[in-house]
């Protein structure tokens, strides 16, 4: 059945009212009808009391004392609340019968218990009687049946029942038709974000759902669609970035490859200079691709920082490690690097993995930029609630303008000869700020780049 949600919250609303109000209908009916009839069973188990104790009972027989008492109004005369009355002894022979039951008997022959209430009928009228079986010094005398009209009663009782079934209908349809609008009315918000999602699109992912004032299910769903469309949108902006910085990076050597190829197929030319030009191809190719590396590491990060697994680790021997990678080049350029430390060790708890980028980028660039014959100094030392490390050296001409740029992608400083990418400070810098560091760089005669760690971490 392929309703919409205002009918379904209309049918099942619908559904759910017919079941409560079938019990209530149900419920109120036999309540009154239960009421009614006690009524009139507290009456008749009086009269019956009442007549009892005015019997006479005699060896074979039993008669009324007062015998005139079958005269009164109630028993002669078919009004409001008439009692009829009839006496019969053991072999179901009429002794007494009050004159308003005319020709009619209401005495069951087949009666046995002692006492018993129960509906019957005289001249089409229906009645509630009581039959009293008359024992006397455990010798039986026959039958005292009372009854009156409830002929009132059953009239207000069907009434009330056919009234019950024409507003059941009724109720429902008003039930059915309010809940359709009053959904309607709830679900509107919903569907005026269903009509923004709808138009959303590559195109226009800056666009969001008008979130809902309050704390229900509603506003909490136009919550989550705004985060979620958040998270489409920053993915795609980071898949619009990395195509943008790996074209940005491709494009140039891939031109320059191209284009030696070409001015080397013009014409023939000598061993050495094939040679030349497939070395300085390969050199290309080698620098894409620690490019595409690093775009990949930087792309990755987000999604890396979510599983953010800390260790311990001695700070000193990661530096020194990292120092023994860079030997060749350091030798090549004869400088010394000096760490200095307060202490032979300091254990720390972090990830290794993005520390490592973090202290490989900053090593390489002081190696890199630094000037023959001079001194890379590394201190390690704790400053309040930090623990700083430093990493200097002379060279590279970066200027003071230039530090607000240093750290964004695919920059690089206009003085500086030495090849890169201009990827390895932004790989040091998101990866710091992903574990609550950050990094600061002063330029003085020498170039200073300092990592804070928070002693907490």
């Amino acid at each position: 059945m392929n309703l919409s949600i205002k009918n379904r919250i209309a049918f099942i609303s619908t559904l759910s009212v017919a079941v409560l109000s079938l019990l209530v209908f149900i419920a109120i009916y036999q309540s009154l009808k239960i009421l009614s009839y006690s009524e009139i069973d507290e009456k008749l188990e009086f009269e019956a009391t009442k007549h009892y104790n005015e019997l006479l009972f005699e060896k074979d027989t039993v008669y009324f004392a007062y015998p005139e008492e079958l005269l009164e109004r109630e028993h002669l005369e078919i009004e409001v609340y008439p009692i009829y009355i009839e006496l019969v002894n053991t072999e179901g022979k009429l002794l007494v019968k009050s004159d308003n039951l005319k020709s009619e008997s209401i005495v069951n022959q087949t009666f046995k218990d002692p006492e018993k209430i129960f509906n019957t009928s005289a001249s089409d009228k229906p009645l509630r009687q009581i039959q009293v079986e008359l024992i006397k010094n455990d010798k039986d005398y026959g039958q005292l049946a009372i009854a009156v009209s409830i002929e009132d009663t059953q009239a207000v009782l069907q009434n009330l029942k056919q009234n019950l079934i024409a507003i059941y209908p009724i109720l429902l349809l008003i039930t059915f038709f309010g809940s359709r609008f009053i959904s309607k009315i709830t679900i509107r918000p919903l569907t005026k974000v269903a009509d923004t999602v709808g138009i959303i699109s590559a195109k226009n992912l800056n666009l969001r759902v008008k979130e809902i004032k309050g704390n229900d299910e509603l506003s909490v769903l136009s919550r989550s669609i705004n985060k979620f469309l958040d998270r489409i949108h920053e993915s795609i902006e980071k898949e619009k970035q990395f195509t943008s910085n790996a074209s940005h990076q491709l494009r140039t050597p891939l031109t320059a490859i191209k284009g030696n190829l070409e001015v080397l197929i013009r014409k023939k030319r000598t061993p050495e200079e094939y040679e030349e030009t497939i070395e300085e191809s390969i050199e290309r190719i080698d620098r894409m691709n620690v490019a595409l590396d690093n775009l990949l590491i930087l792309a990755r990060f987000d999604e890396d920082a979510k599983h953010l697994n800390k260790e311990e680790f001695d700070l000193i021997d990661l530096i020194n490690f990292k120092i023994k990678l860079y030997k060749i080049s350091i030798k090549e350029k004869k400088l010394k690097v000096r760490v200095n430390n307060q202490l032979k060790s300091l254990v720390i708890e972090s990830n290794l993995h993005f520390f490592k980028i973090i202290l490989d980028n900053l090593v390489s660039n002081a190696v890199k930029y630094s000037l023959p014959n001079q001194i890379i100094s590394i201190d390690v030392f704790e400053k309040n609630t930090e623990i700083l490390l430093s990493i200097s050296n002379t060279g590279g001409d970066l200027k003071e303008e230039e530090l607000h740029s240093i750290f964004e992608v695919f920059y690089r400083s206009k003085n500086t000869t030495e090849k890169g990418h201009g990827i390895g400070l932004a790989l040091a810098s998101k990866a710091a700020k992903l574990m609550g560091y950050s990094i600061t760089v002063a330029v003085d005669q020498q170039t200073t780049f300092t990592l804070h760690i928070p002693k907490q971490q």
